[in-house]
């Protein structure tokens, strides 16, 4: 499992991610980011850079410190030696007695194994091996020369690291051993091979303080409560730069001309990258984080580098020596590494110049390696696009150049008339459309005053109360508009749209005059048919009258025979 991973739904496309990545262990997958962990070194610094918090290092190893913790079980605990800038506390008994509450059983500094392993470098040196020899105590330094300068393993001290060994020594007694200190890279060297077993949890002072404020544990109280096991001398000082070489018993001096100690990873790549002008020396101390283990990612106090440094050695002149010699050990210290260099192809440079291409870098001229895609260089980036660790749309240029193109595309296409002006109603943009509504060209109109080819009372009103304004408007018997403005505050623009209506407006106007005329003959159809009723029945009144006279004259005449 990855010690670093991506929150998805909090990654906003922004790439701050890949630009701080030393080793480029970042894959865009439709804008957002996943860790490569074939190419991960685990330094953390996406951890620190991620504006949106995205970026998460595993919880699984707290979350089993937390059921331990709960069970009941006997837990040993190898405690980094920069806990004292690690975390907040006032005294060093104050740290123990926390750890204690919190229920461990066992806590000892990691520094007593870091006596050991500073000797085991005194012996490789007199072993006939590559020089320089290259420190292996830091796991993100493992990691960059495992997984990107292979060729280098050789020169790898074959020595465990004193968390490790630590782990090894406290196997001997306890079932469970947990690591606390400022890496995140050590949760992943815990499970590499001739480590794994030795550890079974590591927890960063971060992790540490979020058990901590958990349980409620703050302590106050006075008391000798002392680390269990035997004490470190010098080895206090391995988390600084130079620490390994002064507990070792190597010149430290600036000027010494035999060893060399590197502390961040841009002088550590310097010098890897460019090796064979290191020959001359004996050892090189590397330590990825700048200043040393004191500048990790896991570190939970706020105090500036230059503080902590200064802190851990005034803390060291006042502690007192143990003079006890370091026993022999029963084990070996001894460690392997191997190459983990994950597959990484180059391609041909007609193959960059197509990838190019299709970003519409089609000579150097149009490469400007900008870095807004996380990549120093164009081509670097062609590059991660050929491996599939990133995309063409990561370029911003060729974002911004595309979104501009289609908006031309769309504002030049569209049959709708469009008019751009600036807060003084200059004319700034007419597209096709509006150049054939009012009989112009953009050439001619461009910079002059809307009021030269409209009415510009209402681009007047928007302008002074930036408010959008519709109107349907007719400028002649062929030109019938409905327009829509309003205000651009970002750019201080005024735009006008001009939907041409007048096809519409004139069948309206049809069909008005159609409804009224068929109106007016329906009036007269029932007119008339009232006229012809009334005279039907006139006539039907008239003749039933005579009828009737009729009839009783023929009735009373049959009465008289």
């Amino acid at each position: 499992m990855s010690v670093i991973s991506t929150i998805k739904t909090d990654c906003k496309d922004c790439y701050k991610c890949v630009r701080s990545c030393p080793m480029k262990a970042i894959q865009i997958n439709e804008g957002r980011a996943r860790i490569v962990e074939e190419r991960c070194i685990n330094d953390g610094k996406c951890i620190h850079v991620c504006p949106q918090g995205a970026k998460q290092v595993r919880k699984t190893d707290l979350e089993q410190v937390r059921q331990w913790l709960a069970s009941g079980e006997r837990i040993a605990v190898s405690l980094a030696p920069s806990y004292p800038v690690g975390i907040k506390f006032d005294t060093t008994c104050e740290i123990v007695l926390i750890l204690r509450k919190l229920g461990f059983s066992y806590i000892q500094e990691t520094a007593w194994a870091a006596e050991y392993v500073a000797k085991q470098y005194l012996d490789l040196l007199k072993d006939d091996r590559p020089l320089p020899l290259l420190t292996s105590c830091c796991p993100v330094i493992v990691d960059l020369v495992e997984k990107h300068y292979p060729h280098l393993i050789d020169h790898l001290a074959p020595v465990l690291s004193p968390m490790a060994l630590h782990g090894r020594m406290l196997k001997e007694k306890f079932e469970r051993v947990v690591f606390i200190g400022p890496c995140i890279a050590k949760k992943e060297e815990m499970e590499q091979p001739g480590v794994k077993g030795q550890i079974d949890a590591v927890l960063t002072f971060k992790e540490l303080q979020e058990l901590i404020e958990e349980a409620g544990v703050l302590s106050k109280e006075v008391g000798a409560v002392e680390f269990d096991g035997e004490k470190p001398n010098v080895a206090r000082l391995f988390p600084v730069g130079g620490g390994l070489l002064k507990t070792a018993g190597f010149s430290t001096d600036l000027l010494a001309d035999k060893f060399l100690s590197v502390t961040g990873l841009e002088e550590v790549i310097e010098v890897l990258k460019d090796f064979s002008r290191w020959d001359y020396l004996q050892l090189i101390e590397m330590m990825a984080c700048k200043g040393g283990c004191i500048g990790g990612v896991g570190i939970a106090t706020s105090i500036t580098l230059l503080e902590r440094r200064q802190k851990l050695l005034k803390l060291q002149q006042v502690r007192k020596e143990n003079k006890k010699k370091l026993s022999s050990l029963n084990f070996s210290v001894k460690r392997n590494f191997y190459p983990r260099m994950g597959t990484y192809k180059i391609p041909s440079e007609e193959e960059i110049r197509t990838i190019l291409s299709k970003i519409g870098k089609t000579s150097s001229e149009d490469e400007l390696n900008c870095g807004s895609c996380g990549y120093d260089s164009c081509r670097e980036k062609a590059i991660a696009v050929y491996n599939g660790l990133a995309e063409l749309e990561m370029c911003l240029p060729y974002m911004r150049s595309r979104a501009e193109s289609m908006s031309n595309l769309i504002i030049r296409s569209t049959p709708s008339g469009i008019i751009v002006t600036d807060n003084q109603l200059k004319i700034v943009e007419i597209n096709p459309a509006a150049e054939k509504m009012f009989k112009v060209s953009c050439q001619q109109v461009k910079g002059r005053e809307l009021s030269t080819i409209i009415d510009d009372t209402l681009f007047k009103e928007v302008a002074l109360k930036k408010e959008l304004i519709t109107r349907l408007i007719k400028y002649s018997d062929s030109l019938i508009v409905r327009q829509y403005i309003f205000y651009v505050d970002k750019h201080d623009l005024i735009i006008g749209i001009f939907y041409d209506v007048t096809r519409e407006e004139k069948q309206k106007d049809e069909f008005d005059k159609m409804r009224e005329e068929t109106f007016k003959k329906a009036q007269e159809v029932i007119d008339k048919q009232m006229r012809v009723a009334q005279e039907i029945a006139g006539l039907l009144g008239e003749t039933t009258a005579e009828t009737k006279v009729t009839l009783t004259k023929l009735m009373d005449l049959m009465k008289k025979k």
